[in-house]
């Protein structure tokens, strides 16, 4: 069985629809990395994308450089 894990670098980069600088995550349109201010100019879609997102990961890892910092199972379990 293949698993699908996801690593986020979360140390802050470009926003792909603003410009910012902020933590990002894949939930603009075609997976693009966008802020969370961005996030809320479409909120029914950006729910949609990231719950679509969420579902084909089996783990996430928030990673900060080397570092991991949090991780999402699919279990829906948070651990630090």
């Amino acid at each position: 069985m293949v698993r699908r894990v996801v690593i986020i670098d979360v140390r802050p980069a470009p926003c792909a629809l603003c410009g910012e600088r902020a933590e990002l995550r894949p939930y603009g349109p075609g997976n693009a990395l966008i802020c969370h201010p961005c996030m809320g100019r479409d909120e029914a879609a950006c729910k949609a994308r990231m719950y679509a997102f969420l579902e084909e990961a089996d783990e996430i890892y928030f990673k900060e450089g080397e570092r991991t910092v949090g991780m999402y199972l699919f279990e829906n379990e948070v651990a630090r």
